[in-house]
């Protein structure tokens, strides 16, 4: 009976820290691993997911600061969530200002986790286009 009880409780775990609902706003930052420019400081992201189900629908708002201005793009976005992985697509751009940047969609692959005190999501992402550049990103969820 012990036995089946530490079973029980550790199944219970496991589905509980791999089922969250990942609805919400997440901050992340990504490293463009081809980036031939210096004078990219600083690349935020934003993704507001709303999450049913294993399927995700939302929008990403990515922000490229380039020396004294930056670069804004607001796109649509769909994924899945399955047990710990999480992976999305930026299907079609709605609102953009570019001045120093080509227009690309993402395409990640993250791996959802815990920190000391929120949901952190880590992976990699791919840009649709090869001046794009691939990379690594890390998103933290925000208070709601």
């Amino acid at each position: 009976m012990k036995i089946f009880t530490i079973l029980l409780c550790l199944s219970m775990s496991y589905f509980y820290s791999f089922s969250q609902n990942i609805s919400g706003t997440w901050k992340g930052n990504f490293i463009n691993y081809t980036a031939s420019s210096g004078n990219i400081r600083e690349t935020s992201i934003y993704l507001i997911l709303d999450h049913k189900n294993d399927s995700l629908t939302g929008h990403s708002i990515t922000i490229f600061k380039h020396n004294k201005s930056s670069d804004t793009a607001v796109c649509v976005l769909q994924g899945l969530v399955r047990k710990n992985m999480v992976f999305i697509s930026e299907t079609s751009l709605v609102n953009m200002k570019f001045k120093n940047f080509a227009p690309c969609l993402q395409t990640m692959e993250l791996k959802l986790g815990t920190g000391r005190n929120s949901s952190r999501m880590t992976g990699d992402w791919v840009g649709d286009q090869s001046i794009c550049g691939e990379g690594g990103v890390e998103f933290k969820k925000m208070k709601d």
